[in-house]
């Protein structure tokens, strides 16, 4: 079954109606978003799902095609529209409706927010398709059109909502008969939730390939550990030549079901997240145009929190991890024994972060690089 999905994207997906369609994926279900407003955000549709979304003007200058395909239906609507006050949900919905129509729709959701069931309402006159509507709080209480939101709830099939409390306002305001409200509660995964003996591997970069995600997957991929999550920070990087497809990388190994996206998060969740991994690793390598690092400011951090980082002989880089596991670049065979070793040494581990958090207060203090700096722009010597 194809259900379309009506909701607001104004700042991505909700992280519940993200979560609720990806579970509905699982069970087989198909499902089409269709948005009334529309921006990036931290919850965008997965690559393999089908949304949509509208050009103010682009809709307003179809309108009279749909006149000429439908005369009859749309003046019907057009009048309706004028009467009741939601000339843009009519507008909209003669948008999405033929959409619908083309993707073979058979069922219209409406989430939350009075315009979503406004434009759920006229595409269920264009397609004749079951209409249902899910309620969580602001529709009961930011009501832009209380006339056409009772003609609205009127025309849904099912209206669901979260509350008994809900319930039985909406039965109250909306005149609806009791046996077509229902209530639905939202829901968490509880084993998302549950503390975990899971050991936390990070890496932090961009999504270059000088930095390695490949060879960590890989050899994350060889350990075979159930007991291990990943957890990858950063984005993107300079060029699309260097850009590796890290979340393709994960979904090829095998690997999503254990692996945490950290995307433009703030410097206050980033220390937090050094502070609670367990390992810090960042293979770093010379990539295929000859790109390499200099000394990588996260493996300073992961060591300033005390951690225990696993890197390679990369550049710069033994000069900072004096006291880690360092391996050949590329070999993420060695790389997969020295993450081992680790993970199965609570004091290894322990003893190596302490010892690096002792380096960087010795020879990669910001303040004391800082003065020497200062120094050399006012003596031109750094010594």
């Amino acid at each position: 079954m194809k259900v379309a999905y009506i909701t607001s994207m104004k700042k991505g997906l909700p992280s519940f109606i993200y979560r609720e369609i990806e579970m509905l994926y699982d069970q087989g279900m198909e499902v089409e978003i269709f948005s009334l407003k529309f921006s990036q955000g931290l919850y965008m549709p997965k690559k393999d799902w089908k949304y949509y979304h509208f050009n103010p003007l682009k809709i307003i200058l179809l309108q009279p095609l749909y006149l000429l395909k439908n005369p009859f239906t749309y003046l019907a609507g057009l009048l309706e529209a004028l009467q009741t006050n939601s000339i843009i949900d009519f507008i909209i919905a003669n948008f999405y409706a033929p959409i619908m129509k083309e993707q073979g729709i058979a069922r219209l959701h409406c989430q939350e927010g009075l315009h979503a069931v406004f434009i759920g309402y006229y595409c269920k006159k264009f397609l004749n398709i079951p209409l249902s509507l899910m309620v969580h709080a602001d529709a009961l209480y930011i009501n832009p059109n209380p006339k056409f939101a009772k003609i609205a709830f009127a025309a849904c099939d099912d209206v669901l909502t979260v509350s008994h409390y809900n319930r039985e306002k909406i039965i109250k305001d909306f005149g609806l008969p009791k046996e077509r409200v229902s209530v639905l509660r939202l829901g968490v995964e509880p084993q998302k939730f549950t503390p975990t003996e899971r050991r936390k591997i990070m890496i932090v970069g961009q999504y270059a390939a000088r930095k390695g995600h490949d060879t960590l997957l890989k050899a994350i991929k060889e350990l075979k550990r159930d007991d291990i999550e990943i957890w990858i920070v950063g984005a993107g990087s300079w060029g699309k030549a260097d850009f590796v497809d890290v979340e393709g990388l994960v979904k090829e190994f095998g690997l999503y079901d254990k692996t945490v996206f950290f995307r433009g998060i703030s410097e206050y969740l980033l220390c937090m997240l050094y502070q609670n991994c367990d390992i810090f690793c960042l293979p770093s390598r010379v990539s295929k145009d000859g790109n390499c690092e200099g000394i990588p400011v996260s493996l300073m951090e992961a060591m300033a929190a005390g951690k225990p980082v696993v890197s390679t002989w990369h550049t710069g880089i033994p000069e900072l991890v004096q006291h880690g596991l360092l391996i050949q670049e590329n070999d993420y065979q060695g790389l997969s024994k020295a993450l081992a070793k680790l993970l199965d040494d609570d004091a290894l581990r322990a003893q190596l972060g302490e010892k690096n958090r002792q380096t960087i207060r010795k020879e990669f203090s910001l303040v004391d690089n800082v003065n020497k700096l200062a120094k050399y722009f006012k003596e031109g010597t750094c010594a």
